[in-house]
């Protein structure tokens, strides 16, 4: 965190663009994913605090007791946990704790999101851990997908706005026809839609 207070001090000072940080956005993937909502308790020190956060696959193999208490996290953040369907790096264990954790949020204000896999074309949409870096092979990330387009980047661009002007919400929160839907394949078949659970998962875990 101390990284993050030397950013947040530096971007103030010299000729660094203005920053608003009455509306600020975090997201997250993997590690990335806990750090993005374990630095909520911490915010007020360390960072302005977020109106909206997206946790992507959260994720870390081997680390004790990773997720922190997040009561201080503010019931008026608009709040996205992300999970795909054939992860097989970190599951989706850590989501569930995390949704567990959440609960002084509205479920109206936070949704937990599957991205499922889609083998109808070729090549096919694979939703694993290396979303939205979609990887055709070892080590050569490939072209940007309908997976990583409308599972991450497209809600991520509608939270934004709807945490700060509740515009576009109906993309962003919610399990409405426009957040489902996953684009449609060459042969106009749509892509298999998200699952959105607005209630968290059915089987939920501590």
């Amino acid at each position: 965190m101390g990284m993050v207070r030397a950013a947040v001090a530096e971007i103030a000072v010299g000729s660094h663009p203005a920053v608003d940080t009455a509306h600020i956005a975090i997201i997250g993937h993997s590690f990335g994913a806990l750090l993005a909502v374990n630095c909520a308790g911490a915010d007020s020190n360390v960072v302005p605090t977020a109106n909206a956060r997206m946790l992507a696959m959260p994720a870390c193999v081997g680390c004790p007791n990773p997720i922190n208490e997040l009561t201080a996290i503010s019931p008026m953040t608009d709040i996205l946990v992300v999970v795909a369907e054939e992860d097989r790096v970190g599951g989706d264990v850590m989501a569930r704790q995390i949704w567990v954790r959440l609960d002084r949020i509205p479920l109206h204000r936070r949704d937990y999101i599957t991205i499922l896999s889609d083998s109808h074309g070729k090549p096919p949409l694979i939703a694993d851990h290396e979303l939205p870096a979609t990887a055709p092979f070892a080590g050569a990330p490939g072209a940007l997908d309908a997976l990583d387009w409308y599972g991450l980047w497209r809600p991520f661009d509608a939270l934004v706005p709807c945490s700060r002007t509740g515009q576009e919400c109906t993309t962003a929160l919610g399990d409405t026809p426009e957040r489902r839907f996953m684009g449609r394949w060459s042969d106009g078949v749509p892509v298999t839609e998200l699952k959105v659970e607005s209630g968290g998962p059915n089987d939920e875990a501590d």
